[in-house]
């Protein structure tokens, strides 16, 4: 479950914003990992909303289909290979126009990826392929990448 906001007195120039595309990536220590790009379809994961207030419920699940590769690829190090699915469900309002949560556009989507996970001195990468679909709309096929540096 998380929540966002953003209020005060003055305008803000910065808004919150919802896509219902939020992946997950396994063994993530919470570095650059929501970098998704579309593929093919008509793009309703992508889509975002603009709003002052968020909410997500999220589900994910993560699950190693061959957790110790240790393959080497050109100067990276190949640790293991992933299968992760994911359900949102959320969406945005905005206080200042009157909104309130009963009146916020609420989608679900769900979606499922291969992560293969890198590792080169102390730096993991991970890349990945998935198929998602907001309730409703088709599906959309993804790749997305992210790296985490342990130091």
């Amino acid at each position: 479950l998380s929540y966002a906001q953003t209020r005060g007195p003055k305008t803000m120039q910065l808004r919150e914003y919802y896509a219902p595309l939020q992946t997950h990536i396994p063994g993530s220590g919470g570095g650059l990992n929501q970098s998704n790009f579309r593929l093919s379809g008509d793009g309703a994961l992508f889509s975002s909303q603009q709003g002052d207030t968020k909410m997500r419920y999220s589900l994910a699940f993560s699950s190693p289909i061959f957790a110790d590769l240790d393959k080497q690829m050109w100067i990276l190090y190949a640790e293991s290979l992933y299968f992760s699915a994911f359900l949102n469900y959320g969406g945005i309002w905005t206080n200042a126009q009157e909104q309130s949560l009963s009146d916020a556009n609420f989608s679900a989507a769900h979606g499922y990826t291969l992560d293969l996970q890198f590792e080169n001195k102390g730096v993991r990468f991970d890349v990945g392929a998935g198929i998602g679909q907001v309730f409703g709309k088709t599906f959309d096929s993804y790749v997305k990448f992210g790296f985490d540096a342990f130091f």
